[in-house]
């Protein structure tokens, strides 16, 4: 699912990070995540061990995405189709069972242009 969010963020090409533009939604700092993906774009660990972005946002890792993002990912959701198949298929005579889900999922960004930016390199 995180995949289906970064890739939606990407497409709405985000722009440079922009305090001014977090006051003008009335975000707060805490309401921003960074994301820093594979490509370890902004990445940096600041004297008391935490990991931030060269902004400064408090920061994960992800392997969902290469390229860094910051935003407000409590605006972000996934939307998924009525249907969910769920498959289940006994493995042995312990138990197991190897199941698997089939969806149809979207990511939705109401405001991607507004609430998500790219991390600075």
């Amino acid at each position: 699912m995180d995949k289906l969010v970064f890739d939606a963020i990407d497409a709405a090409t985000p722009a440079a990070f922009d305090f001014g533009r977090l006051a003008a939604r009335n975000v707060g700092l805490g309401d921003v995540t960074a994301i820093l993906g594979t490509g370890g774009q902004g990445a940096t660990v600041w004297q008391d061990g935490t990991l931030r972005s060269k902004e400064g946002i408090a920061a994960r890792l992800t392997a969902g995405h290469a390229k860094s993002f910051a935003g407000v990912f409590s605006r972000a959701f996934v939307a998924v189709w009525p249907t969910v198949s769920v498959h289940a298929k006994r493995m042995d005579a312990n138990g197991n069972l190897d199941v698997s889900v089939f969806a149809n999922a979207r990511a939705v960004l109401p405001t991607a242009a507004l609430d998500f930016f790219t991390v600075a390199a």
